[in-house]
């Protein structure tokens, strides 16, 4: 679409009508004459249409999901998912993480790919040392409580992860990048003080 616009060829409606407005279309053709790379070209594409939809539709929350063309390593298109309330955000997060992944899937975004090995491809791409990084950091910087992450930190518009998977990488730190405290921060609240696998959003955390 847009590569046949900047031939001058092609309708030229269709790209004001995907991004709502010819001054959009205008400012996008001119990023996109100083990019270099594909993938620049992209996340410019990528970033005007998000835009356009927080200012001419009111979206607050999106949830994207990246396709790649099949045999090649370059993106074929995007599905996405928007609302304008954080409950229907925070219910497609639920529901994506949920879905059961193959063995071979790691944490991370959600993300589409292409991939004959696993059908209808992986679900998500790894970034879990990127979410582990921003949990041992922000723990560092002051102690937090459980629910920072798993009620404010999901609740972001621009932050994919649900609150059940920011409480098992809580989980996974616990001994190694943080301790756990009570709810008045003043005793160690260990695993052997909770029940299996549980993380209240009162309890605090602290850096080791």
């Amino acid at each position: 679409m847009l590569g046949s616009l900047e031939k001058g060829t092609g309708d030229d409606r269709i790209p004001i009508e995907f991004f709502g407005s010819s001054a959009a279309v205008e400012e996008l053709m001119s990023r996109l004459s100083r990019t270099t790379t594909p993938k620049q070209r992209e996340l410019e594409i990528y970033a005007t249409f998000v835009n356009q939809l927080r200012e001419l539709a009111g979206v607050e929350y999106f949830f994207p999901f990246r396709f790649e063309a099949k045999g090649k390593e370059r993106t074929s298109h995007y599905l996405f998912h928007y609302c304008r309330n954080e409950r229907g955000f925070m219910i497609m997060k639920v529901v994506m993480w949920g879905i059961r992944r193959g063995e071979h899937d790691k944490d991370g975004q959600p993300e589409y790919t292409v991939d004959d090995q696993v059908g209808m491809g992986r679900l998500f791409r790894d970034d879990s040392d990127e979410l582990k990084k921003f949990v041992a950091d922000e723990v560092k910087k002051s102690n937090r409580k459980v629910e920072y992450f798993t009620q404010e930190c999901a609740a972001r518009y621009d932050d994919f992860y649900s609150s059940s998977v920011y409480r098992q990488m809580l989980l996974g730190l616990e001994g190694k990048e943080l301790v756990v405290y009570d709810e008045d921060n003043q005793a160690a609240c260990g695993p052997e003080n909770r029940r299996k696998g549980t993380l209240a959003g009162r309890l605090w955390l602290r850096s080791i």
